[in-house]
């Protein structure tokens, strides 16, 4: 194994996506953003809902097929 690919460091890495709809969230937990807002995704679960952040330092949860 002496691929980067094969590399590991335990570490996710974010990248950015940008919104293809609007998306207004209810939940204080959550993200609202207008489409072609441009989110950095931290974290992404299984279920669909990634953790991202916008440019003002906002953070939450949004669904990841509105991007």
């Amino acid at each position: 194994m002496n691929g980067l690919d094969d590399y590991d460091d335990g570490e996710e890495r974010s990248f950015f996506v940008r919104a293809l709809y609007d998306f207004n969230s209810t939940e204080s937990s959550s993200l609202s953003f207008k489409k072609g807002t441009l989110i950095e995704v931290l974290t992404q679960l299984e279920s669909g809902w990634w953790d991202g952040l916008l440019g003002n330092d906002t953070r939450g949860w949004f669904p990841s097929n509105y991007v």
